[in-house]
């Protein structure tokens, strides 16, 4: 009996690993598409006709007290320090 319930437990566990590998598949993909349908996006901001072209010298991006967050609540997942 021992060895049939030591069965069930590696197979129960097997399965809750694949429906956790399933989740997070499922959700990249649903976040891979929620990606391209803002990148398909109208720009809403306009330069102005007579706007000079920015020219960039040098810059940093950094990436403080990132943290991740429910969609429904969503915080901050970092700031441009400059």
């Amino acid at each position: 009996m021992r060895l049939r319930d030591a069965s069930l437990k590696e197979s129960a566990n097997r399965r809750d690993v694949l429906c956790r590998r399933t989740c997070v598949f499922q959700q990249n993909f649903i976040d891979m598409e929620k990606l391209l349908e803002l990148l398909d996006q109208n720009v809403e901001v306009q330069d102005a006709p007579d706007a000079k072209e920015l020219v960039v010298t040098k810059g940093e991006l950094e990436f403080g007290a990132c943290r991740g967050a429910h969609r429904r609540s969503p915080a901050p997942v970092g700031r441009l320090v400059g």
